[in-house]
């Protein structure tokens, strides 16, 4: 049932599925003990291979059998099946409320056990929900945590590889002293062999950070091209459907970009507030109304971050400190870290990446 499942071939899967209910009512009719969760594992694959098909009521009526068979005896490895499979009947059949707050409660749950490479995978298809539902905004922000959260998987598996390597080091080193205590040359040897160990994991953490950092960088393209399409579709709005607030967001965001005014290290909220013509008050409310909570100098520095990023992609010969001064940040240690927390890389990786992508 699997592999036909795994083939996008669920009715044949269907087929199988109706031989082993034929085979596993046979056996309880001989009074054979039925272990529940092999009756659950029948259920779970057939509720899946139903709502893959489309029949999507047969398939509700089967995630009941399956949740009855479960609460009979709950097996610990298949509840995050379970829970991933109703999630994914939900977004199936349109329902992507129920779809997202399965695939959050996975990410929680993983968040916990600090399980990045799950909380990753699982991120990944939140932020495609989102997608799905309109959620641009929110879809961008899954996508650049997806990023983190992907990085700091890779970072998890290469330090446990670290672990495993150093632990048979160790180990071999301790035996090496206690055969060669005095033979110089082995524990040369054993200095050389730790020493290879060290680069050749240098160079897998570098080759999946390079990795990491190619898809980090296609998301943060198509995150800004989700965000100026979100732009495009609010200035189509027109002003007596828009609050005070917006009305005032947007004339803001219009002068700021059209001025480029965010390019001034020493532009001050009261500066931009006497241009629209109004108080810093509420200049900083209609920010933090419009923006979800950020404060005016966060709201300046997207800018600043946005237009650093283009520089580090079209113009390889700016140097990355030139960078941050005409993008408006007064020093690079700054530069350097709103960028890595923004965006997930460093400027250096940012514009080595782009070189990469523009190369091809």
């Amino acid at each position: 049932m699997a592999v036909q499942m795994n083939l996008e071939a669920p009715e044949k899967g269907l087929l199988i599925s109706d031989a082993n209910a034929r085979l596993l009512k046979q056996w309880q009719a001989e009074g054979a003990d039925v272990n529940p969760v092999t009756l659950m594992k029948q259920a779970l694959y057939r509720f899946r291979l139903l709502f893959q098909a489309g029949h999507f009521d047969a398939a509700e009526a089967q995630r009941d059998t399956m949740l009855h068979y479960n609460n009979m005896y709950k097996d610990p490895a298949q509840q995050e099946i379970i829970q991933y499979a109703i999630a994914s009947f939900e977004e199936q059949r349109g329902n992507y409320k129920e779809a997202y707050a399965g695939l959050n409660a996975l990410i929680t749950r993983f968040l916990q056990e600090k399980n990045y490479l799950k909380v990753a995978q699982y991120r990944y298809e939140l932020a495609d929900i989102q997608r799905k539902q309109g959620d641009y905004k929110g879809a961008m922000e899954s996508y650049r945590q997806y990023g983190i959260e992907n990085d700091s998987a890779n970072i998890q598996s290469t330090n446990s590889q670290l672990n495993e390597l150093t632990k048979k080091f160790q180990l071999n080193e301790l035996a090496l002293q206690n055969k060669l205590s005095t033979n110089q040359l082995y524990a040369a040897i054993v200095c050389i062999i730790l020493l290879s160990g060290a680069i050749v994991i240098y160079f897998i953490y570098t080759r999946r950070l390079r990795r990491k950092n190619r898809v980090l960088y296609d998301t943060i393209v198509q995150s800004q091209k989700m965000q100026d399409d979100l732009n495009i579709s609010h200035e189509q709005i027109s002003e007596d459907q828009l609050s005070a607030e917006e009305i005032l967001y947007r004339n803001l965001c219009k002068l700021i970009q059209d001025e480029a005014l965010f390019k001034d290290s020493q532009i001050k909220r009261e500066d931009l507030a006497a241009k629209l013509g109004t108080n810093r008050t509420y200049l900083a409310d209609a920010i933090k109304q419009c923006t979800d909570g950020l404060t005016f100098m966060e709201f300046l520095n997207r800018f600043r971050l946005r237009h650093a990023a283009t520089l580090l992609s079209e113009d390889q010969d700016m140097p990355i400190n030139e960078v941050g001064d005409v993008s408006g940040f007064n020093s690079r240690s700054t530069f350097n870290r709103l960028f890595r927390e923004f965006y997930g890389m460093s400027p250096s990786e940012y514009k080595a990446i782009s070189k990469e992508k523009n190369i091809k």
